[in-house]
């Protein structure tokens, strides 16, 4: 039997996540900085429109930080991305952003 990871993130919390977000990110630019409450595991999905590109990213760096804008950000694990792309992010981390290319991209994040 497979699970999906939106299943194992259900299991895990045993809850339906307390937060779902979804913005579209335009071209050419950077999405809003979603700060991730500590010891939430957020699930994120990005889907680049046909011809695009898109990127999440997350960061370690202190609360303080991400508000002044001077956080050091991680590309994930699966880099840029041209197809629709999500995964269950298990270690701790302080926010979560994306950036999209050549076309808009939607970026799901639920915790």
């Amino acid at each position: 039997m497979t699970i999906t990871k939106e299943e194992l993130f259900l299991r895990r919390n045993e809850s339906s996540p307390k937060h779902v977000q979804e913005e579209t990110v335009t071209a050419g630019g950077t999405s809003s900085v979603y700060r991730i409450p500590e010891g939430a595991h957020p699930t994120v999905a990005i889907h680049p429109v046909s011809g695009g590109t898109a990127v999440v990213q997350f960061t370690t760096s202190l609360p303080s930080k991400v508000a002044a804008g001077t956080a050091n950000w991680v590309s994930w694990d699966h880099g840029s991305v041209s197809a629709s792309k999500a995964d269950f992010i298990q270690g701790q981390i302080t926010a979560l952003r994306a950036t999209a290319t050549t076309q808009n991209a939607v970026l799901e994040v639920i915790y």
